[in-house]
């Protein structure tokens, strides 16, 4: 189980949860659009620029481990979901929008527990509305973002014994903790 699986992991799992979740994409269409979901990267232009202006594909949610602590027994990864949502009216209801794919995705993951019954949620969960920007101010009107922190443990094989019995694959030349007769030793 490595960080990598845990994003992708966290990518399925979101975008079956808000699947349903419509939002406004960009000023050239009213049509209302599921949240695309990546996994460790920030879409950008051609040039490899962040420009908040030039992304199409609001709403969003980037998916990216940042960072990580392994103990024995255990992995502890952090990963921080950033979320993006587009809003050019004046009631700034993309702030709104911002908060409720926060609270679907905490309370989702806080009722689940497991993902992909490998990656073990643990709390508590943070998460912050409308991050300063740079600017120093808290409105980017009509780009609004949040963020979120959510750790998750992950169980390390201890040496190479627990590896081939923890793992997935079985086959010939593997050696299983159920395949040799205790009366053999």
């Amino acid at each position: 189980m490595s960080p990598a699986i845990l994003e992708d992991a966290l990518v399925e799992f979101i975008q079956a949860n808000t699947f349903e979740m419509r939002y406004r994409s960009n000023v050239e269409t009213q049509e209302k659009v599921a949240p695309h979901v990546y996994a460790a990267f920030i879409p950008r232009n051609t040039v490899g620029e962040i420009e908040p202006g030039m992304i199409t594909t609001y709403p969003a949610v980037v998916v990216r481990a940042k960072q990580g602590v392994q103990a024995i027994h255990y992995e502890r990864v952090t990963v921080e979901l950033l979320i993006g949502t587009w809003d050019d009216t004046t009631d700034q209801q993309g702030s709104r929008d911002c908060l409720n794919l926060v609270t679907r995705i905490k309370d989702r993951l806080r009722e689940t527990d497991i993902i992909r019954q490998r990656f073990k949620v643990t709390m508590p969960l943070n998460w912050q509305i409308n991050k300063r920007a740079g600017t120093g101010e808290y409105n980017s009107y009509p780009f609004y973002f949040a963020e979120m922190q959510v750790d998750f443990e992950m169980l390390v094989p201890g040496n190479q014994y627990e590896a081939t019995t923890m793992s997935v694959d079985s086959g010939e030349g593997r050696l299983e903790a159920w395949s040799v007769p205790i009366d053999e030793f």
